[in-house]
């Protein structure tokens, strides 16, 4: 299970005496609600939100599978799919992975890229796995192997143009999404 960042004890103790101290220096009023206590507990409530909210939007990445073929049973959960967001390193570069189902397997493929070897075949594009479809090629790719191909716009279109076969590419990681219900 992925660990959630935790900010230093000592943040919410600073704050809290930064609270408190702004609590004591302000005049109150005759409403019996605005009393030091009361105004005390609703700014630690409210640096409760505040402290939920910043753990909520620095969420590391970690990695949860060495290949796409581990990944892919790591993330078999639909808890999963909808609570994560994705990255794997492929060329030299840290990918987000989108993730989708295909013909009873998965389809894993990264945002685009520039890609190509020289000038006149550059193009953006990416790569992308696939694990338990239909496609012929998957079937050959035994073990911790998953068929990767590549993809790029071409003329207005996605085109597939090759790939390198079964591979064991990774590693994988994830960081928990952020969903503003759980900003509340």
């Amino acid at each position: 299970m992925l660990n959630t960042y935790r900010r230093p004890p000592s943040f919410k103790t600073k704050a809290l005496a930064v609270v408190l101290a702004t609590a004591l220096a302000t005049p109150a009023s005759s409403d019996s609600k605005s009393g030091l206590v009361e105004r005390v507990e609703t700014l630690e409530t409210q640096l409760d939100r505040m402290e939920r909210l910043l753990e909520l939007s620095v969420q590391p990445w970690e990695p949860v599978a060495t290949t796409v073929r581990e990944f892919d049973n790591w993330m078999r959960s639909d808890e999963r799919l909808r609570r994560y967001e994705f990255a794997i390193m492929r060329n030299s570069g840290f990918r987000i992975l989108h993730v989708s189902d295909w013909n009873g397997g998965h389809r894993f493929m990264t945002e685009p890229y520039w890609r190509g070897d020289t000038p006149p075949d550059f193009s953006l594009g990416g790569s992308f796995w696939v694990i338990g479809t239909q496609d012929p090629g998957d079937a050959d790719c035994k073990g911790n192997t998953a068929r990767h191909y590549y993809y790029r716009f071409f003329d207005g279109t996605v085109k597939i143009s090759s790939g390198n076969g079964c591979t064991t590419e990774g590693p994988v990681y994830a960081r928990m999404r952020l969903f503003k219900g759980e900003m509340e």
